[in-house]
């Protein structure tokens, strides 16, 4: 049972860190002028592929 949490609580860590990365892509590309409403749907046309 230990082994469970230790791996789910990997897996939340994992996903903190993608987002905190999926933000500061958002902001650069904000700052670039780049539209990331553009980015966010290219990554999920991308996802669905």
């Amino acid at each position: 049972m230990n082994v469970e949490k230790e791996a789910g609580s990997g897996q939340s860590e994992r996903q903190v860190q993608q987002t905190k990365t999926d933000l500061n892509i958002y902001k650069l590309l904000d700052q670039m002028g780049i539209h990331p409403d553009k980015w966010l749907q290219f990554q999920r046309e991308k996802e669905g592929l």
